[in-house]
């Protein structure tokens, strides 16, 4: 509940005793880190991330994009290709592409499917 205070909700309810539908995806890493997204468009209007080390110390992050149109974020998304074009120089490694394109496909199958899924193929 700790990283819910980046979205202004540290002292709401929790998700579980709302009407709404909530949508929960845990990432188990390979080094026994666990990931958690949580979805609920009343509740939460932006994608967040958290994570809890071995420690018990939890690291979290929510994405600050723009919610009405012209979406700015998209700006950055624009300069990085471009800079990318020009340069030859990758804005991030392609393996991170690869992850977070595969880790998203991965958890729309699985709320589509409606069951726990491995992601073999990203060795996570």
């Amino acid at each position: 509940m700790g990283a819910l205070a980046l979205f202004g909700k540290a002292d709401s309810a929790h998700p579980r005793h709302s009407d709404e539908k909530t949508v929960l995806f845990m990432v188990h890493y390979v080094n026994g880190s666990r990931g958690y997204v949580i979805q609920q468009n009343t509740w939460i209007d932006r994608w967040g991330f958290a994570c809890r080390y071995h420690s018990g110390e939890v690291h979290s992050a929510v994405c600050m994009s723009d919610l009405e149109r012209p979406f700015g974020h998209f700006e950055t998304l624009t300069k990085m290709i471009e800079d990318f074009i020009i340069s030859g120089v990758e804005p991030f490694p392609a393996q991170r592409t690869f992850f977070t394109s595969g880790m998203i496909n991965y958890a729309m199958e699985s709320l589509y499917e409606r069951k726990r899924i491995e992601t073999t193929e990203l060795l996570v």
